[in-house]
């Protein structure tokens, strides 16, 4: 064999082997990217499972999935065909026969759940999965996306579709639960005679805060219209207080929580309400943001799922270490310490700087 021809071999070979290698690593990666494709498909599907109760009806037991159809008066071999995709994406467990069972994501979906993420499965399903189409929208202009789908911004979409308000309040109030759990099995609250709970809502986090500590006696501050609905229900150790955090806070606090409040705002918002708490806060005060934080590129985090929500449906951002660093100090705190809890969410506790 001369020369040449050999090589033309050679080359060949080489060309055969390599593009080999490439096809591998294409077709890996575009399984990887149909899956991401499919998470909607998951998503979708874990919805009509919640709507059709299948969590609760598997609590006593595993079921076949005639028993299944039966209970929920839908078409077996469909009901099979969701139940089955949800098993391979580790919701439920398939069993032989074509019989189902609870495992321990699933039990998350039940609504009597202490942890439940049920009505956190609708809400995002049912309001916010329509936003997303509006998603470009928020990244060409910088605005959120469900203001382009719903023609208004999603606070005051809320006061207009009572409904809607309801069950977003019944996610927050789930995902708080675990929230609130972690925070006080992390951080210690008893060296405070009193916590304001800032932008707190029904006062959740601050009920846990003082069950676990009944020497602190604690203020839940929010808009009239959520301190009207809770106020008659609050124990005498918690005040409630309202008013808007962009125009005042209380003062004389020793701890002042703001928990899942600032991710809600740009950075012009974010800082004028660290400011209404500075001017509130005595000199020993302490401010304790509660919210996720963005790792480092490249690195998969929950948090940054959230800041792409927040962007498309608020407005609001997920913040980085040195973004939160930054605003507090134009906002005249600084850090003291970064507590980490078994969420997504961290424990950022501030001081006034006194010097500046």
């Amino acid at each position: 064999m001369c020369i040449k021809t050999h090589f033309r071999h050679l080359l060949f070979f080489t060309f055969v082997f390599t593009s080999s290698l490439s096809a591998q690593s294409f077709e890996k990666e575009r399984e990887h990217l149909l899956n991401l494709l499919g998470g909607e498909w998951v998503s979708q599907g874990i919805y009509a499972a919640t709507k059709l109760e299948i969590p609760d009806h598997l609590e006593n037991g595993p079921k076949h999935i005639s028993d299944l159809a039966t209970l929920t008066d839908t078409h077996e071999e469909s009901l099979y065909r969701l139940l089955s995709m949800l098993a391979s994406q580790g919701i439920f467990r398939e069993e032989n026969g074509k019989v189902f069972a609870q495992n321990e994501t699933s039990q998350l979906l039940v609504k009597d759940h202490p942890f439940s993420l049920k009505a956190i499965t609708h809400f995002y399903t049912e309001i916010l999965s329509k936003s997303w189409e509006g998603l470009v929208d928020a990244v060409k202009t910088g605005q959120p996306g469900f203001n382009h789908v719903y023609g208004q911004p999603v606070f005051p979409h809320f006061q207009q579709n009572p409904e809607q308000f309801q069950l977003f309040q019944q996610a927050m109030m789930e995902k708080a639960k675990s929230v609130t759990h972690s925070c006080l099995e992390n951080y210690n609250f008893s060296h405070f005679s009193t916590v304001y709970d800032i932008g707190g809502g029904k006062g959740h986090f601050l009920r846990g805060i003082i069950a676990k500590n009944p020497k602190v006696t604690g203020v839940l501050f929010d808009l009239a219209d959520a301190i009207d609905e809770v106020k008659n229900t609050m124990p005498p150790t918690i005040n409630c207080i309202s008013g808007n955090f962009f125009e005042q806070v209380p003062a004389n606090g020793d701890c002042y929580l703001l928990k899942s409040i600032i991710h809600d705002w740009n950075d012009g918002d974010a800082k004028k309400i660290l400011t209404q708490c500075a001017k509130a806060m005595h000199p020993q005060s302490t401010l304790l943001i509660v919210e996720p934080i963005l790792m480092n590129q490249n690195t998969q985090d929950y948090a940054k799922l959230m800041d792409i929500l927040m962007l498309n449906v608020t407005g609001g951002k997920e913040r980085s270490h040195s973004d939160f660093q930054r605003i507090l100090e134009e906002s005249g705190f600084q850090i003291k310490q970064i507590y980490p809890t078994s969420t997504e969410f961290y424990l950022i506790e501030a001081k006034l700087n006194l010097n500046s």
